[in-house]
């Protein structure tokens, strides 16, 4: 097990598995990080920025031959190689790995680096990997505040987070403890090591997102969160009946389609708006509240989120039951905004922007 640094010392690394998050399972169930670079061969015994720099050069020549194409620009190779040597290189063990889930939006893992680079065997192909140990892989974008939420969700695959106090900040959610913000005298004066930045467009609609969750999770707590996704469900055309505050046998909101909500799909909603991720035991028993109420299909809406057991039961019950976290919530919520109750829409008062489409977009 890797020693435990002083939280003074820490050191983290933004990993990122795969361009579309395909490496993303094999990472968390197998316990490693994984890039892809897979044109690049066996950095093992590489001990100098300038070997990584002629192993990515081979590779890339090699690869530009096989497809027919000019070489990558000086600066794409560089900054391949740097990432590419941070991962071999730069990573140690016992510092922090983060891996933000794009497969999961709302969601990101945070684990100790293990063991130093390998060139490992995973499929039947050669990876580069370096083994970790997740300690949580169920944190919840929201859990970070704004400004870190920032500096993690962005490319490129691997780099090292250190503006706004994030090595503590991450530490502390790995622990399970809330994030406590940047020190009074932590800036953005040491830039994170990336090249790449994220488009204008991209970040101001990261960042409307951001807000709108923060808002609603500020604003809608408890049985009003309930409410909130009852207004959603009849912007979304469903006839629904919600119950009171108190015990509800399991449910918050009974929903069907048709003038009297008899038609169906039938839903029974349960909704919860903690900010810790509901686990596999509890989602279940929404199928038990399902047959109660003789409806044929459910809906589990938590703000927090889910657990891996949780998403794998729901995915097996993929046609029968549907999870919703905070992401899903604003996604649903903006969708149907210009059909919500009167009374919704003057608690979440939201604009539409619209931005003219650039050339190079066409």
């Amino acid at each position: 097990m890797a020693t435990e640094q002083p939280t003074d010392d820490l050191t983290a690394w933004v990993i990122w598995a795969g361009e579309h998050g395909e490496d993303e399972d094999t990472a968390l169930e197998t316990g490693i990080a994984i890039i892809g670079f897979q044109a690049y061969g066996d950095a093992t015994g590489k001990t100098t920025r300038d070997e990584i720099e002629k192993l990515v050069i081979e590779g890339e020549e090699k690869q530009a031959a096989a497809e027919g194409r000019e070489m990558l620009s000086a600066r794409q190779i560089g900054n391949f190689v740097g990432q590419f040597s941070a991962f071999v290189l730069e990573v140690e063990v016992g510092d922090l790995v983060v891996l933000p889930l794009k497969t999961r939006p709302s969601q990101l893992a945070i684990g100790r680096c293990m063991g130093n680079y390998e060139y490992a065997e995973i499929g039947g192909v050669h990876r580069h990997v370096r083994s970790v140990e997740w300690e949580r892989i169920d944190v919840q974008r929201t859990e970070l505040k704004p400004d870190l939420r920032r500096r993690v969700w962005k490319p490129p695959t691997v780099f090292r987070a250190r503006t706004n106090d994030a090595p503590r900040r991450l530490d502390a959610l790995r622990r399970g403890m809330p994030d406590p913000g940047a020190l009074d005298e932590i800036t953005a004066d040491t830039p994170d090591e990336t090249v790449d930045a994220v488009s204008p467009e991209q970040a101001l609609q990261e960042r409307a997102q951001d807000e709108i969750s923060d808002f609603i999770r500020e604003r809608f707590t408890g049985h009003e969160f309930a409410r909130l996704i009852d207004g959603i469900l009849n912007a979304q055309g469903y006839v629904t009946q919600f119950s009171t505050p108190g015990p509800d046998g399991g449910v918050d909101v009974l929903a069907g389609r048709g003038p009297l909500g008899f038609d169906e799909p039938r839903l029974c909603v349960q909704v919860k708006a903690t900010a810790a991720a509901a686990d596999v035991k509890v989602v279940r028993e929404l199928q038990g509240t399902m047959q109660s109420f003789g409806a044929e299909h459910g809906l589990f809406v938590c703000w927090g989120g889910f657990t891996r057991d949780a998403r794998n039961w729901a995915r097996d019950n993929h046609f029968k039951v549907r999870l919703w976290d905070a992401g899903d919530v604003v996604e649903a919520l903006q969708d149907v905004y210009d059909r919500l109750p009167e009374e919704i829409r003057a608690e979440i008062p939201l604009k539409q922007v619209w931005t003219l489409v650039q050339d190079d977009d066409l």
